[in-house]
This record gives C-alpha cells, structure tokens and sequence, in this order.
C-alpha cells in the first residue's frame, strides 16, 4: 500500500521532482524554506493567551489554553533537524493542543546546529524545564503535572530531557514523543522510504549537530543507547508508516515496555513524515492532534 494520497499530493506541492535536498543547499537557504510550509499548519486557535518571554536566557512562547487558574504544562521542543524551524512554525500545532487540552503549552526556541552543536540544544531544553519548574507558580503552572513532548529532532531533545529529569529527580509526568530521531544508526528497515525527509537528509542533520560520530556514544543524542530506560514517565510515541524514524521510534516504545514503563505507541498507516504539522490539509494530522490533547488530559 503506498502513502496516502493526500500526502503524496501534498508532497508534489511543497517538493517537486528536482527540489533540492538537506545536504545540497546551505543551511540559511532551508530555514527560509520552512516558511513556506506554514499555511499547512493551519490557523492558531484561540485560546487566552499567547506571549513570549525569557527564562534563564531561554526565550519560551506560552500558550495558555482556557481552564483553570494553575494548569497543568506541556513543554514542547520543535523539530527540524536541530537545524531548522522556529517558534512561528508551531504555533497552530501548540495553540491547537493547548485549546483541545486545556493545558498550557511551552515552546521552547532552543539554539540550533550547525552554530551550536550538541550537547548545546539538549541543555538550552533541560535550562528551559528547569526554569519552568522554578517559576511554575509564577506562570500559574501546576509543577506537579508537567510532560515534554517534541517531534523529529524535538522528539530526540524530549527523551534526552527525559533522561537528565529521571537521573536528576526532577518530576516528570510523562513525555510525548512525535516520529522521534533516536539512533543515527541509519540501516533500519524503514530508511528505505524517502518521503519529504530521506536518508541523505538525516545523514545530512545528524553531521550538523554532532561534533564528531563518538558523539552518538552519549544517550543525550541517541536515547536508544541509554544503558537503561527504567524509571521514565508515562510515554505516547506517535510514528508514520512511511517515514525513515519510523523504526527506531517503535524500537525505543519496545525497549520502554521491557523497562517497565507504561508506554503506548500509535503508528498512523499511510502517513509521512512531518504530518502533524500539516493540519490544514491532512485529517490525520487533526487526529494526532487530538490523540495528544486526549493523552494530556488523562495524564
């Protein structure tokens, strides 16, 4: 069975025969590339209040859903290959989760490789957590209730983030993990689709933000490598039938099962990588959106 229509016409649209990939074109050239996958997004909802600020020198963009005066949080690292996306570029999917939740949401803009390479993202998000731990009343956040969640590379900052909250006692109530990349091992059977994110891409995304290869050694950048995941929160992990991440996203749900933790995995059939973000034209991606909104109020 091959993709989706919708996604594969989607596809065509925002990556014509000929687009060039990652590695062909300079950094700068693909950050303004992503601006024009925004009107897939869809629209922000409306929810009480969106703003920005700074905690412990990292800029944040809260989105407050409607509900009660202490809410729980849901910090959100965005994807991009640790080298691409901004704040704007999740808007619709944070304030979307944040209405349907009744949840606040924090975006988190961490700094990106290949100008600040690991371990610099995974300590701007935990900085970030921390502050958000720190301040909880003060942005009437309930700190007793706080997930991370992230997608791609965010979904790699989330688990990592995850590891240092459990090894330094920091509460956690779960983490939500959207096509996480979790291993730069790239010989996994999924790495053979090549739907808007391909195996030259990850290649490409994993050489910018890694110094050198012994890098990967550290379970900050690759998770699957942790010596044990026992002990981590609640997980969601949510992948696409036709993505290259597709595997080890559902290798690290196995290996969370194994660990004991209590962990579900959704694999959304047809789908490629990079859907949720498409809420303006795929009902699927409105349906993971909800599935995560479902998932945080019962967390």
């Amino acid at each position: 069975m091959p993709p989706d229509p919708a996604a594969l016409g989607l596809l065509q649209r925002i990556m014509p025969r000929g687009t060039l990939r990652v590695s062909q074109m300079p950094v700068d050239v693909c950050r303004r590339l992503m601006d024009d996958f925004l009107p897939l997004a869809g629209p922000k909802a409306e929810i009480e209040s969106i703003r920005d600020c700074s905690l412990a020198g990292i800029t944040v963009r809260i989105y407050r859903g409607k509900g009660e005066e202490l809410q729980p949080a849901c910090v959100y690292f965005h994807g991009g290959g640790w080298t691409l996306g901004r704040l704007e570029h999740y808007d619709a999917l944070c304030s979307q989760i944040a209405k349907k939740s009744h949840w606040t949401v924090i975006s988190v803009d961490y700094r990106l490789a290949p100008e600040h390479k690991f371990p610099i993202p995974v300590f701007d998000c935990w900085t970030a957590l921390q502050a958000i731990g720190v301040n909880a009343t003060s942005l009437g956040i309930d700190n007793t209730r706080i997930v991370v969640a992230g997608d791609s590379a965010g979904g790699n900052l989330a688990a990592a983030v995850s590891l240092l909250a459990r090894d330094y006692r920091f509460l956690l109530t779960g983490q939500i993990l959207i096509y996480p990349a979790m291993d730069p091992v790239a010989l996994r059977e999924s790495y053979k689709f090549d739907y808007l994110l391909g195996h030259s891409d990850m290649i490409a995304f994993w050489n910018y933000y890694l110094h050198a290869p012994s890098d990967a050694d550290s379970p900050l950048a690759s998770p699957l490598r942790a010596s044990s995941l026992a002990g981590l929160p609640k997980t969601l992990i949510l992948t696409a039938e036709f993505d290259p991440l597709r595997d080890e996203g559902e290798e690290f749900g196995q290996r969370l099962r194994q660990a004991g933790v209590d962990v579900l995995t959704t694999r959304y059939a047809g789908m490629i990588h990079g859907f949720v973000n498409f809420g303006a034209v795929l009902p699927q991606a409105r349906q993971a959106i909800l599935q995560i909104s479902e998932h945080l109020r019962s967390s």
